[in-house]
């Protein structure tokens, strides 16, 4: 009788341990499911904020060309162009402080890393369906400012450089710059909103696990 009580309480504790440890390896899981959501956050924010600082630098070249005519803002304007589409190399370290540095030669030899564009490696980051249109929207605006800027450099390039400056700074150029910038704003919103909600629902399951196990 001894013997079955006994064997009957090792069995029992046996599988409560080894239900401990499986709650254990579950907690742990998730904790890194957590730690991944967080990491994807941060890295569709980054690049959202992207959009924004390459259409600032776009405009500050394309302004900086029509004040003074130097082509080195002009072939930096073509090249932020370029990194954006995919079709040059985006430098490793893009997202720091980058062109005011590498204007005046402190950046020579920065190291490059691959040719995606930006609304390729949003796609890589994994957001949907509703954010890319978003971006679209964004990147239609700045076609539309492109070819503004465009119009600008011909008339500089005329000897028009008042008319090229009023293009810059006019009430269109002003309404398609806002035309990129609400819907990047509205992106980084709406992607912070959704990664804090999963976030939470995701927290609130690895206290459950927590306190299971």
């Amino acid at each position: 009788m001894y013997s079955g009580v006994a064997l009957g309480f090792w069995l029992l504790s046996t599988a409560l341990g080894c239900i401990a440890v499986f709650y254990i390896f579950l907690s742990i899981d998730h904790r890194e499911d957590i730690e991944q959501l967080f990491s994807k956050r941060e890295t569709v924010l980054a690049l959202a904020d992207e959009i924004r600082q390459s259409s600032d630098d776009l405009t500050r070249f394309a302004r900086s060309y029509a004040a003074t005519s130097d082509p080195r803002f002009l072939n930096r304007f073509r090249t932020v162009l370029a990194i954006r589409d995919g079709e040059s190399p985006r430098p490793l370290d893009y997202q720091y402080v980058y062109w005011d540095l590498e204007i005046v030669g402190e950046l020579d030899g920065t190291d490059t890393g691959d040719y995606k564009s930006l609304e390729q490696r949003l796609i890589d980051a994994g957001i949907g369906s509703e954010p890319l249109y978003l971006l679209n929207r964004a990147k239609r605006s700045s076609d539309r400012l492109v070819k503004i800027e465009d119009q600008a450099f011909q008339l500089i390039e005329a000897g028009q450089t008042a008319e090229g400056l009023q293009l810059l700074f006019g009430e269109s150029y002003h309404r398609a710059k806002a035309g990129i910038l609400s819907p990047v704003r509205t992106l980084q919103q709406m992607v912070d909103r959704q990664m804090a909600e999963a976030l939470e629902v995701a927290s609130d399951k690895q206290r459950l696990l927590d306190t299971v196990s």
